[in-house]
């Protein structure tokens, strides 16, 4: 059985943020549902309008995992910090 998505959460320090990626073409692409988040991003960021903006995209989901948690500790708790 192929896997067509998967689930990325980072927990830590009573964090829930949660992340969904897709397999697109050939490559996975993680999107990241904006909707607490407004002006984040920038509004030509790409997005898909039910699962959010598209943080990046990797090879598998180790890769994604990685990026996904120094994406959020270098990038979305900043941000929500200055909020």
């Amino acid at each position: 059985m192929e896997i067509s998505h998967w689930h990325l959460g980072y927990y830590k320090d009573g964090n829930d943020i949660e992340a969904v990626g897709f397999f697109e073409e050939d490559s996975w692409v993680v999107y990241y549902d904006d909707s607490n988040d407004s002006g984040l991003f920038k509004k030509s960021q790409p997005r898909h309008e039910l699962f959010g903006v598209v943080i990046f995209n990797v090879r598998d989901y180790e890769e994604a995992e990685i990026k996904f948690y120094d994406w959020v500790e270098n990038y979305l708790l900043p941000y929500r910090k200055k909020r």
